[in-house]
């Protein structure tokens, strides 16, 4: 260690490292990673860049409160604990998404958009360890494939099914609408997707749509114009995603 003409005391990286080292800190166990994340940590610390490490360096990551999943191991029991809740409180988990979860229809659900959405619930669990378990390559947001698959396959079975066979939602929702009068009660629904050869779950899909449960309209079913399976995306998004997330973080 040492100190400089303003009295800041400071270390060095080497001095830094055989600190950690001599107090037993984790970062520094004997493991091929072990240089990557000393590197890393430093690289962090060292707000000058000039490589030593200040005493204020290590009183700002006391300051600092990150959040619970940064930690937190894979905890997949507790998202079934949260998806029992969300099906105890709509019925189904895509009815949950529709009118709690995915407010504004983007498919995308954020770490915090999560964790205000588990305290609604009352859930009191591993929070963090559900999102880690969700959000298992860190891009900072999960999708509905992430949470239930096989309610995601269910929109993209309907959406699939009306674009090739109308060419949008809009024409299959006229071509559904016999009578013209611009909604589609549960029995309307339940046939028109008979006579048009749609086999998923009718009653689920107007029960995430009908958000007053007597009748959709295709307002209520525009969403799923824009609507994308957002679970698997290219290398360059997910490192951009990553990008973003650490400028929030840091």
């Amino acid at each position: 260690g040492g100190e400089v003409g303003s009295m800041r005391k400071f270390l060095t990286w080497s001095g830094f490292a055989d600190t950690l080292a001599g107090i037993g800190c984790p970062i520094v166990e004997k493991s091929s990673s072990v240089e990557d994340r000393l590197w890393f940590i430093m690289q962090c610390l060292d707000f000058y860049g000039g490589g030593l490490i200040y005493l204020e360096d290590l009183q700002w990551l006391g300051r600092w409160r990150p959040e619970s999943w940064l930690a937190a191991p894979p905890d997949r029991e507790a998202v079934n604990e949260v998806k029992r809740l969300l099906e105890d409180r709509f019925g189904a988990v895509l009815v949950a998404w529709r009118l709690a979860l995915d407010a504004d229809s983007s498919n995308r659900l954020s770490w915090r958009e999560f964790r205000d959405a588990c305290s609604a619930l009352g859930f009191t669990g591993n929070v963090g360890g559900a999102w880690r378990a969700l959000d298992s390559d860190f891009r900072g947001w999960i999708s509905l494939e992430h949470l239930d698959a096989a309610s995601a396959e269910i929109v993209e079975s309907f959406k699939a099914w009306a674009e090739l066979k109308f060419g949008s939602v809009g024409r299959a929702f006229a071509a559904m609408d016999t009578d013209g009068g611009g909604s589609l009660t549960i029995d309307e629904l339940r046939r028109a997707c008979r006579r048009l050869k749609w086999n998923g779950s009718a009653p689920l899909l107007f029960k995430a749509l009908a958000t007053d449960g007597h009748a959709i309209t295709y307002k209520q079913m525009s969403w799923m114009e824009t609507w994308v399976n957002t679970g698997t995306l290219g290398h360059s998004e997910v490192a951009d995603t990553l990008e973003a997330l650490w400028k929030e973080l840091f």
